[in-house]
């Protein structure tokens, strides 16, 4: 089935008028095996939904730039375990993992592409950094000099390795020198 509409306005939209909490727009991907009667298992691997958003390239072919994948990850008598798989175009390649949500951690750069990763703060753009090309991770600072650089605002307490331990791939740089 399609919807098509040749105008700005929505092709789709789901409105739900209530004043009572918990009524709202659902829209469900219900992905069973069978092709009729009771619903059998999905197995592990399978794809429960996706969301794909697609535009046309300079060559006038459509492509996608996004998608939002629900990938069954094992089974359960009484769940369904899933992952949760943000993918999107870098503009020279089919969409790849960029963000994904598993039933045992949340992973950034799956694909391990040549792509930064930043958390900006109140006050800092650069508050925590990883730079993908470079393997380097900024603490306040970017570009990272060494494997961990940290810059703080402020003068703060001195580093030590009482270990004797070598830190060569850490730069701690205070802001007064």
């Amino acid at each position: 089935a399609s919807i098509n509409s040749v105008s700005a306005n929505s092709m789709l939209e789901i409105n739900t008028r209530s004043a009572t909490n918990g009524h709202s727009g659902i829209i469900n991907f219900i992905k069973a095996p069978n092709t009729s009667g009771t619903p059998t298992a999905t197995a592990d691997g399978e794809f429960l939904g996706r969301a794909s958003f697609i535009g046309a390239d300079t060559g006038n072919t459509l492509r996608v730039g996004a998608q939002i994948l629900a990938v069954q990850s094992g089974t359960d008598s009484d769940s369904v375990p899933t992952r949760l798989i943000l993918n999107t175009s870098s503009g020279s390649s089919d969409p790849v993992s960029r963000f994904e949500i598993s039933t045992a951690e949340t992973i950034v750069n799956e694909d391990s592409n040549d792509v930064d990763f930043r958390i900006e703060s109140d006050g800092n753009a650069n508050m925590f950094i990883v730079d993908g090309g470079q393997n380097k991770v900024g603490i306040g600072v970017s570009p990272a000099k060494g494997m961990l650089h940290i810059q703080p605002s402020a003068r703060t307490t001195n580093f030590s390795a009482s270990d004797h331990t070598t830190y060569a791939d850490i730069y701690v740089h205070n802001p007064t020198d």
